[in-house]
């Protein structure tokens, strides 16, 4: 049994048996995140693969002050946007 709900996660919740979309849209931030975030001004945000940021740095504008925020990618990627909010946003 165990056998068998650890197969499901690994092939239905965390998709590992599918192939990476070969066309992403990065180019700009995610719209549809972000007119969710300033429909519901949520307390908690969390973007795992955020890629450049570009839909971050925008939710990080409508976030309430005093918010939550995870966020995971790779170490190099975490660096990079870490520098761009520091120029953007003083208060980080």
């Amino acid at each position: 049994m165990l056998r068998k709900s650890l197969k499901f996660i690994y092939n239905k919740i965390l998709n590992f048996n599918r192939n990476y979309p070969k066309i992403v849209a990065v180019d700009k931030e995610n719209i549809t995140t972000v007119n969710l975030c300033k429909k519901n001004k949520p307390n908690y945000y969390c973007e795992i693969g955020f890629y450049e940021g570009k839909t971050f740095q925008k939710v990080l504008e409508i976030l309430p002050e005093n918010s939550r925020i995870d966020l995971f990618d790779f170490e190099d990627r975490c660096k990079n946007v870490s520098k761009k909010i520091k120029r953007k946003f003083k208060k980080f």
